[in-house]
């Protein structure tokens, strides 16, 4: 680019440098295990990330100081996710240059300059929906994570299937923080678990189920163990229909089913300790 302006190249985080490091090390961790191929499925999607990043990233802070732009726009692919279409905000305008690209492994989205005048600025929800997670405590990721969700299925965004919860009437509990997709290790093209879900797997196998032989005593253990199966275990089938994950949990071995809904998407619809 020239004439009266000329985009900077934007340098790596020491963050991002940090989380890239962190990943390789887990992934290498993969190749000593009983599927070395785990490690390059593990290093994909996140390495893509971080290369497609570096583009984000140049063309909103160029966007920013160009006087010609008045911002960014996320451009979204037509299959994109319920977050990534709603931190697009149906075209809205990202105008703070403090904003951080907020993308997830395998995401697709593009960031454009949005020139001329007039454009509609972004949702304040959209800009807190952006901040970087990692810098959170967990109770703050939990926090943030569950005001993304409320705000997503207010405006139309979260299209889980309401699976209900036995017909209590009660509110589903929230489900922990690391359930919501937003994690690093959280599998490509999974669905956040819904509350409906959660409460299911609770209620059904959780450690005030009748009859469960779990092992686990809260529900963060129940959440942190179906997150740890997604994330670290093996594949135990896989089909059109969905696919399952099996792990060792502290002495327990746990599987996690998701499904695909008519849309396509994938979704978890239970957890339980293996007999």
């Amino acid at each position: 680019m020239g004439g009266r302006f000329a985009a900077l190249a934007e340098g790596v985080p020491a963050e991002d440098l940090q989380a890239a490091g962190q990943t390789a090390r887990r992934a290498s961790g993969r190749l000593f295990g009983l599927s070395p191929a785990d490690a390059l499925t593990a290093l994909s999607g996140p390495v893509g990330r971080y290369v497609m990043n570096a583009g984000r990233r140049a063309v909103a802070r160029n966007a920013a100081r160009d006087p010609a732009a008045q911002g960014w726009r996320r451009v979204v692919r037509a299959d994109g996710c319920d977050f990534c279409r709603m931190l697009a905000d149906r075209g809205g305008v990202y105008k703070r240059d403090t904003v951080d690209f907020a993308s997830h492994n395998d995401c697709r989205c593009q960031a454009e300059p949005a020139w001329g005048k007039g454009g509609r600025e972004v949702d304040v929800r959209v800009y807190e929906a952006s901040e970087r997670t990692s810098r959170m405590s967990e109770a703050q990721r939990e926090a943030h994570n569950r005001r993304t969700r409320e705000w997503m299925e207010r405006n139309g965004y979260a299209d889980s299937p309401r699976l209900g919860v036995g017909g209590s009437g009660r509110k589903p509990p929230d489900p922990p923080g690391i359930l919501m997709g937003g994690a690093e290790d959280w599998p490509d093209g999974l669905q956040p678990v819904s509350g409906e879900r959660f409460a299911h797997i609770l209620r059904e196998h959780g450690p005030d189920a009748s009859g469960a032989k779990s092992r686990f005593h809260s529900d963060t253990d129940v959440g942190q163990a179906a997150f740890d199966t997604v994330a670290h275990g093996r594949v135990a089938w896989e089909s059109a229909r969905g696919k399952a994950w099996r792990l060792v949990v502290n002495g327990q071995e746990v599987e996690v089913v998701a499904r695909f809904n008519p849309q396509g998407r994938l979704f978890v619809v239970t957890a339980y300790p293996v007999e």
